[in-house]
C-alpha cells in the first residue's frame, strides 16, 4: 500500500478500459443501432442510444484523466494533490449513495491509495510558486 499510490493514473485507466469493455457487451445492440444510424446525429432523443454514448464517453473520460494524471506521478514523482485525492471520494461516495449497486465501488480503492500518502506517509506538500 506504501507505493500504491504510484500507480494511481493507471488504475483509473485500467477502471476506464473495463467500463467500456462492459459498456460494448452490455450495450452492444445499442451501438450497433447507433453505428448503423450513421453515429452523426444519431442519439438524439432516444434514451437508450443516450446512456449508450454517456457510458462509452465516461470510459474515455476515465482514460484521459488516468493517463493525465499518470503523467503527473511520473514527471513530479509527488502523490496526487488531496483536492483531487478528496474530490474523486466525493463523488465516489454521492454516486454510490444514488446507485449503490454501481461499479462505482471498484473506484473507492482508488480513494484509499490517493489519500493514504497525504496521511499516513507524511510526504510534504508540493512546492509552489
Amino acid at each position: 500500500m506504501k507505493n500504491m499510490w504510484k500507480i494511481s493514473g493507471w488504475y483509473l485507466f485500467v477502471v476506464g478500459i473495463i467500463h467500456n469493455l462492459v459498456g460494448v457487451w452490455v450495450l452492444s445492440d445499442v451501438l450497433r443501432d447507433l453505428w448503423n444510424a450513421g453515429l452523426v446525429d444519431s442519439v438524439r432523443d432516444q434514451m437508450d442510444r443516450n446512456a449508450a454514448f454517456w457510458f462509452l464517453l465516461t470510459g474515455f473520460l476515465f482514460n484521459y484523466v488516468g493517463l493525465s494524471w499518470q503523467e503527473h506521478l511520473r514527471r513530479y514523482k509527488e502523490p496526487l494533490s488531496k483536492f483531487n485525492a478528496w474530490g474523486l471520494t466525493v463523488l465516489v461516495v454521492l454516486a454510490l449513495i444514488i446507485t449503490p449497486t454501481s461499479g462505482f465501488w471498484i473506484v473507492l480503492p482508488l480513494c484509499f491509495i490517493m489519500l493514504y500518502p497525504h496521511y499516513f506517509l507524511k510526504i510534504p506538500p508540493a512546492k509552489t510558486d
